[in-house]
């Protein structure tokens, strides 16, 4: 077996920036993520959204910046 990327475009809903990545897919996911790095390219204020706890693939735990609101294509 072997890794799926996907080409996703990515759409602030408050100011319309629009972003497209290449994306890893995980089938067993429960919420879409991403880098701080893609956030802020969409405008997002970092600072100001909730925070998220999740467990990576190595079982390591990260806090996240949680922004939810953006369209994906």
């Amino acid at each position: 077996m072997g890794l799926t990327y996907a080409k996703l475009c990515l759409t602030n809903l408050f100011n319309s920036k629009k972003l497209t990545i290449r994306a890893l897919v995980d089938t067993g996911a429960t919420f879409l993520c991403v880098t701080e790095e893609v956030a802020l390219q969409l405008g997002f204020d970092t600072t100001e959204v909730s925070q998220q706890v999740v467990t990576l693939a190595d079982g390591h735990q990260r806090r996240v910046p949680n922004t939810a609101f953006f369209y994906i294509k």
